[in-house]
């Protein structure tokens, strides 16, 4: 509800809806960020309001989650997990991170990514070698002896779970592995929070909405602020919820003209090549299937009120 209302500008309703949640003490932050996105074992964790919850038990396929050979990486793939690397960072996501905030590495691999348990193995002995002391995410090492090198330098290390219990991760099965998708965090709610006592203003000082905004951050091992503006929290909610399918809804909601702003300043070219795309009024929602009209011609009528 917090979230609804958020969404419709009732920033009182927003605001006393997430310090209900606030003031319930039954959710907290997560320790390790990165944790939260890399195995089963942290499923339902405190900081979880609502998740959907994969099953990798007898027959996964249409329970299991998929999203770890959409995001994996090439050098990752193994004989019992898929790693296609459907999906990349764009280089804007990739130079939104402030230094030293520790989210970038929970939330993607780059050159130096490393994670000792994993140990992948495959036919090239080079390959072998190079990752015997575990995984090691590498842009300079050839292709094929263990280098990773796609066109933005990087993959999206959430809900990577792993090469497969053969191989030093969790259980993994071709595409589906067992870690739950969260949809609501507690960071959510804070910053919810700190968003709704903003409200309309330009700014704010308010020591309630700074405490909250700030929790994040000191997870994130950031320096804390002492004022508040809307793209402060629209930039710590792009961060925060990297990869998670929120920032788009977050954009949105600003309206056309500051969407148009933030979308045609990214950068989603590739790691040599920049590129940039020109945001219309008609890419702000998604069209009313096809099918759909045809079925009902009236659905492509102006919307009428209700009320």
């Amino acid at each position: 509800m917090a979230k609804l209302y958020l969404y419709r500008k009732d920033y009182d309703s927003a605001k006393m809806k997430a310090l209900e949640v606030i003031n319930s003490g039954k959710y907290n932050l997560f320790n390790d960020y990165g944790a939260m996105f890399n195995s089963s074992a942290n499923n339902n964790n405190i900081e979880s309001l609502f998740s959907i919850q994969h099953q990798l038990t007898g027959n996964p396929w249409g329970s299991g989650n998929q999203k770890n050979p959409d995001r994996g990486p090439g050098n990752l793939q193994t004989s019992e997990a898929s790693m296609w690397e459907l999906y990349t960072p764009s280089r804007d996501m990739i130079n939104a991170y402030e230094s030293g905030d520790i989210r970038r590495k929970g939330s993607m691999m780059e050159h130096g990514w490393t994670n000792p348990q994993w140990k992948p193995k495959n036919a090239n002995a080079t390959y072998n070698a190079f990752m015997a002391g575990g995984y090691k995410y590498d842009t300079l090492q050839p292709v094929g002896d263990g280098g990773q090198k796609n066109q933005v330098r990087a993959n999206i290390a959430k809900y990577v779970v792993g090469p497969g219990s053969a191989f030093g991760g969790e259980a993994v099965l071709g595409m589906n592995t067992g870690i739950n998708t969260m949809m609501l965090r507690y960071a959510d709610i804070l910053l919810i929070y700190a968003e709704a006592v903003l409200g309309t203003n330009a700014s704010t000082t308010d020591a309630s909405a700074l405490a909250a905004f700030n929790k994040v951050r000191a997870r994130a091992g950031l320096l804390q602020k002492t004022s508040l503006t809307p793209d402060d929290i629209l930039k710590e909610r792009r961060v925060e919820f990297a990869f998670e399918g929120d920032y788009w809804f977050d954009i949105q909601r600003q309206g056309f003209a500051k969407a148009k702003q933030i979308i045609e300043a990214q950068n989603r070219g590739t790691f040599d090549s920049p590129m940039y795309v020109t945001f219309t009024q008609n890419s702000m929602h998604l069209p009313i299937p096809a099918g759909e009209v045809l079925q009902d011609p009236a659905l492509a009528q102006p919307p009428v009120a209700y009320y």
